[in-house]
């Protein structure tokens, strides 16, 4: 089960009391209980509403992201062309993966099962693709415009 604290900064005393209940829960051990909190700095009691609910959407909705074994990811490893003028390179960050496109621009990609991955607040899901062979062969690129594929080049 998942749940969301959420709590504005500026209402005084209320804050702690939120920290003592959530140190009770946390202290009780509930299995399977996901418990997120925020405090919301800067923002009383009636401001705290739109970001509250909208973070605590964000805290109960969020996709798992795995933690994969080191011989998955590294089969991953390695550049991709999609186009003769646009490659990507994945490669290995404190045993994840990231997604090094043109411009210097590194992107996270988290584990939604051993070949599905998916961006943090965008719409991208990146899927490996194996050949006859069971080796990585590309990789398929799915957002808002469609889908493509990028062969393994390396």
């Amino acid at each position: 089960m998942k749940l969301f604290i959420g709590v504005g900064g500026l209402e005084g005393s209320t804050v702690a009391g939120v920290e003592k209940f959530v140190a009770q829960l946390r202290s009780r051990g509930y299995k399977g209980l996901d418990l997120e909190t925020k405090v919301l700095e800067g923002i009383g009691h009636s401001g705290s509403k739109a970001e509250g609910c909208t973070r605590g959407l964000q805290a109960v909705f969020a996709r798992p992201s795995l933690t994969l074994a080191p011989a998955i990811l590294d089969q991953y490893l390695g550049k991709y062309q999609l186009s003769p003028q646009f490659g990507v390179e994945i490669i290995k960050n404190h045993g994840n993966l990231l997604m090094l496109a043109p411009g210097e621009t590194r992107i996270p990609l988290c584990a939604e099962s051993d070949t599905n991955f998916y961006v943090k607040g965008t719409y991208l899901f990146i899927r490996f693709k194996k050949g006859e062979d069971g080796k990585v062969s590309g990789v398929e690129a799915e957002r808002y415009g469609g889908t493509q594929f990028a062969k393994k080049i390396y």
